[in-house]
C-alpha cells in the first residue's frame, strides 16, 4: 500500500490520475476520502457504483466510507483484489498514520510519497497553523514529489 500525501492544492489528485493512466495491466485500487473530487479520465470509466469506479484498465476508486481499515479490508478480501493499493490522504491528514492501517498480513506498506507544490511551500510552511502539520507530513514522506 502506498500513502500520498500532501496539503490541499499541492498536487495529489494529479499524481494518483498519472498512476492509474500508467497501469499497464496492473490492477491497482485508489482510496479516497471522497469519489467525487477525483477527476478519472472518462475514458478510463468502465462502470461506476455508489462510491466505487471501476477503470477499463482494472483498476478501481473508491471512497473511504465509514473507516479505512474496512475499506482496506473489504478491497483486499473482495472477488478481485487490486494488485495495489494506493491511498490518497486527506490534506490534513499525516500520511505516517495512515499508513499504519490495515491488516499487515495482507497489506504490505510501499511508502509515503507527498506532493510539495515547490511555489507555495515556503509559505505553507511558516504558517503558524497549518506549517507544523507541513513539516510532519514531509517528514514522513520516503519520496518526495515537487509539483508545479
Amino acid at each position: 500500500m502506498v500513502v500520498i500525501g500532501g496539503w490541499l492544492g499541492a498536487g495529489k489528485t494529479t499524481l494518483v490520475n498519472r498512476l492509474l493512466g500508467q497501469a499497464q495491466g496492473e490492477r491497482i485500487a485508489v482510496v479516497v476520502n471522497d469519489i467525487g473530487k477525483v477527476a478519472v479520465d472518462a475514458d478510463l470509466v468502465e462502470a461506476a457504483d455508489g462510491d466505487t469506479v471501476e477503470l477499463t484498465n482494472g483498476c478501481v476508486c473508491c471512497s473511504i466510507g465509514d473507516s479505512l481499515a474496512v475499506t482496506l479490508r473489504d478491497l483486499v478480501l473482495g472477488e478481485r483484489p487490486p494488485e495495489r493499493i494506493v491511498v490518497e490522504a486527506s490534506g490534513v491528514a499525516e500520511p505516517d498514520r495512515v499508513a499504519a492501517y490495515g491488516d499487515r498480513r495482507r497489506i504490505r506498506p510501499d511508502g509515503v510519497v507527498v506532493a510539495v507544490d515547490a511555489l507555495d511551500v515556503t509559505t505553507r510552511a511558516a504558517d503558524p497553523v497549518y506549517g507544523p502539520l507541513i513539516s510532519r507530513q514531509v517528514a514522513a514522506a520516503d519520496v518526495l514529489v515537487v509539483t508545479k
